[in-house]
C-alpha cells in the first residue's frame, strides 16, 4: 500500500517494482568511464534484475578508462616515454633530454602551432599524442670548475657570492 511509504523522504527517484517481475535496466554513461552496470551484493546486473526482495538498492558500477599517451621526435615514437592516465588525473608532461638539442616543448600537433603543452589537465579524455620541438644546440654544454684556493673573484663580495652566480 502506498500509504505505508508516508513517512519517509526518497532523495533520489524511486521505481517501485512487484516481486518476481522484471525490472529494465537503463545504461548510464559518465565521461570518462565505462558502465559496467548494477550492483546489488556481489553480482552486477547489466540490463535487468528479476525483483525477488521487499527493497532493493542498485547501485550504478562505472570503470575509470585508461587513455595512451604518445611522445613523438618527428615520425619516430618515443617509447620510453609512452604512458598512460584517467580523466581523474592531472599529468605534467616530461622533459625531453636528446643530445645536441635543445628542448622547447611538447606540441599537440606536428607542425608545431598554438602554445607548447605542458600537462594533460584533469578531466581530461582521449588518446594524446605530443611532438617534441627541438632545436640544434650551436654550441655545447660545458661544467666548469673554479678552484680560487680559498679567495674570490673580485667582482664578489665572497666565495658563497661567486659560486652561486657560477
Amino acid at each position: 500500500e502506498l500509504a505505508n511509504y508516508n513517512t519517509t523522504v526518497y532523495a533520489a527517484e524511486q521505481n517501485f517494482v512487484a516481486k518476481n517481475s522484471e525490472l529494465e535496466l537503463a545504461a548510464l554513461s559518465k565521461t570518462g568511464y565505462t558502465f559496467e552496470g548494477y550492483k546489488y551484493g556481489e553480482s552486477v546486473y547489466e540490463s535487468s534484475y528479476e525483483v525477488t526482495d521487499a527493497s532493493v538498492v542498485l547501485n550504478p558500477v562505472f570503470n575509470v578508462i585508461q587513455y595512451s599517451v604518445k611522445y613523438m621526435n618527428g615520425e619516430e615514437e618515443i617509447t620510453e616515454l609512452t604512458s598512460s592516465y584517467t580523466v581523474e588525473n592531472y599529468v605534467a608532461l616530461p622533459n625531453l633530454e636528446l643530445e645536441g638539442y635543445e628542448f622547447l616543448g611538447w606540441y599537440d600537433n606536428a607542425e608545431f602551432t598554438g602554445d607548447a603543452v605542458i600537462a594533460i589537465e584533469r578531466g581530461s579524455t582521449g588518446e594524446k599524442v605530443f611532438y617534441a620541438k627541438l632545436k640544434e644546440k650551436t654550441h655545447a654544454d660545458v661544467n666548469v670548475t673554479f678552484d680560487t684556493q680559498g679567495g674570490y673573484i673580485a667582482l664578489y663580495p665572497s666565495v658563497d657570492a661567486a659560486i652561486a652566480d657560477f
